[in-house]
């Protein structure tokens, strides 16, 4: 039967939660265990998972972390920074996090909610 019940859906989904939480390591370990744990032969549980990560891989994937020391006081959104401060930010919702000279950075201006 080539398509899928909202219940295999769901358990791929389930699966793949566990992918990005870090609780399985691979699409193809979670649609191993779904093909065995089902049994039935009757839906192709590697090529669910699979795409079901592919769907989600973009929206789920983890943003580069940068980090970077305050070269002035300033403010981080709502957070007062003070010179030399630690930033550790995600170059998705900061792209605006100005550089200076080597490692050093300036806030400038507001960086998403944080």
């Amino acid at each position: 039967c080539a398509d899928a019940s909202l219940e295999d859906a769901d358990v791929a989904a389930a699966l793949w939660d566990l992918i990005v939480a870090g609780t399985a390591t691979t699409a193809e370990l979670a649609s191993e265990a779904l093909k065995i744990g089902r049994g039935d032969g009757s839906v192709d549980a590697t090529a669910l998972v699979e795409d079901v990560a592919r769907a989600e891989r973009e929206k789920r994937a983890v943003a580069p972390l940068i980090f970077r020391v305050a070269c002035d006081d300033g403010m981080l959104g709502d957070v007062p920074l003070r010179k030399g401060d630690g930033v550790v930010a995600s170059l998705r919702l900061a792209p605006d996090l100005s550089f200076g000279a080597g490692r050093r950075a300036c806030a400038d201006g507001m960086l998403g909610d944080v």
